[in-house]
């Protein structure tokens, strides 16, 4: 179902011609997107008649944002597969109008696949991160803090070692030390 102008919210997703978008005047398209073809797009504003959207890809690398547990709604392959957003500093800006005659029938449900507000907050806090690195770059002594993922991302292995020390602290009597879940070990000779 190709997209409707009722559909244009941020966070919704959505199949568009990204060569469509480039040739389209009215889109202000980033610098050195390169070929995009069809694919899924995330929108993350919306303002009067206008919206701003992002690529987004399967293929994973360390600097892309993940929406794995933020994606909703849609068919089961949006689901259940991994998406990231391609690149964070290429916003596509322009009419709704645009966008829409770039759709194509992407889904065949009556159910939008769409990025959870969590998820949008997440892509939002990267977008804003690279616009201040970009307008403010000359500054001197500006230290940009990239945005964290604040979920468990099971692909990323979680290391914990039992035997390493966490928080030790030492007994009130001097001897042994006590670790930070309340056990007392005695002194090693």
């Amino acid at each position: 179902m190709p997209l409707g102008v009722h559909e244009i919210v941020a966070g919704c997703v959505a199949y568009l011609d990204g060569e469509a978008l480039i040739a389209d005047q009215a889109v202000s398209d980033p610098e050195g997107v390169g070929t995009i073809g069809v694919r899924p797009f995330l929108c993350i504003s919306t303002e009067g008649g206008s919206s701003k959207w992002l690529t987004l890809t399967t293929q994973r690398s360390p600097e892309r944002v993940s929406l794995w547990g933020y994606q909703v709604g849609g068919p089961l392959a949006w689901r259940t597969t991994e998406n990231f957003v391609t690149d964070a500093r290429k916003v596509f800006e322009g009419p709704n109008t645009s966008f829409i005659a770039a759709s194509n029938a992407d889904h065949a449900s009556n159910n939008r696949p769409m990025v959870t507000e969590a998820g949008l907050t997440l892509v939002l806090d990267t977008v804003a991160y690279y616009t201040a690195q970009e307008s403010y770059e000359d500054y001197e002594g500006v230290e940009y803090v990239e945005p964290q993922q604040q979920y468990f991302n099971p692909y990323y292995p979680q290391y914990f070692n039992p035997y390493q020390q966490q928080n030790a602290y030492p007994p009130q009597n001097g001897s042994g030390y006590m670790d930070g879940t309340g056990l007392w070990f005695p002194p090693q000779q």
